[in-house]
């Protein structure tokens, strides 16, 4: 899933990067929504494709994680 969102951004990226194309026909080639798009494309703007990488899983990590546990289990 992850992978498969990496590239849409880098498909949007591509097409950003020709020129030529509004937002609504990237959005629709990349399949995504204009939202994304637009969100995508400022980003874009200010760093270029870099800039459109994933950020990452949202939130804090499991304080269990790496501590060879399963889930939160405490047992």
């Amino acid at each position: 899933m992850r992978s498969e969102r990496e590239e849409r951004r880098s498909v949007a990226a591509d097409l950003f990067e020709q020129g030529g194309r509004g937002q609504a026909e990237i959005a629709r080639l990349s399949e995504v929504t204009p939202q994304a798009i637009s969100a995508w494309h400022h980003r874009w703007l200010a760093g270029c494709r870099e800039a459109l990488h994933s950020p990452g899983t949202p939130g804090a990590q499991c304080r269990w994680y790496g501590q060879g546990r399963v889930g939160h289990d405490r047992g």
